[in-house]
């Protein structure tokens, strides 16, 4: 740009009311076509730089309404009384909850005899498969741990001995 471009008149020409003039013979804007240009460009900026913000806003309000409505959906159905049927759709026994049925079903498989290897039933089958996961989880962690420690060993025991080698070789010069 030049400064010739940002002079001020003394004897400005006449110009049309609202009229924005820099140098006559650079131009000469509306006012009002101006100011409402950069509203505009002003405005769609805002919003441009609100939308992610209004969408991350109404997607974390979308996930809560959905989290407490499902959850007090998933409360509901598995605190309802219900009632089992055989396959002809009689009943058999009398009504009682989906929560009843879960811890039921989940006491017969950890309670379920298995094996060493973890397999159901066979005469071999001696503990329960909640007290083999568990003695699982308990011999990889002590494994894990005492290979640590083991290893920890070695390596004091190797310093030592390339210790006690130094010293006999140290030994032998003199």
């Amino acid at each position: 740009m030049y400064d010739e471009d940002y002079e001020v008149e003394s004897n400005p020409a006449p110009e049309a009311k609202g009229a924005v003039t820099i140098n006559p013979n650079v131009i000469q804007y509306d006012a009002e076509k101006m100011f409402d240009s950069i509203a505009r460009i002003a405005a769609h900026q805002i919003v441009e730089q609100s939308r992610g913000d209004i969408r991350q806003a109404v997607q974390n309000e979308v996930r809560l309404t959905i989290q407490s409505s499902v959850g007090a959906i998933i409360e509901k159905v598995v605190n309802e009384p219900i009632q089992q049927h055989n396959g002809y759709g009689e009943k058999i026994g009398e009504p009682t909850t989906l929560k009843a049925l879960i811890g039921k079903a989940a006491e017969g498989y950890l309670g379920a005899k298995v094996n060493d290897r973890g397999e159901a039933g066979g005469y071999q089958a001696n503990q329960s498969r909640l007290d083999y996961i568990v003695k699982k989880n308990v011999e990889a962690t002590i494994d894990y741990t005492m290979q640590k420690e083991i290893k920890q060993a070695v390596e004091a025991a190797v310093a030592a001995a390339q210790l006690k080698v130094a010293e006999a070789v140290a030994k032998l010069i003199k």
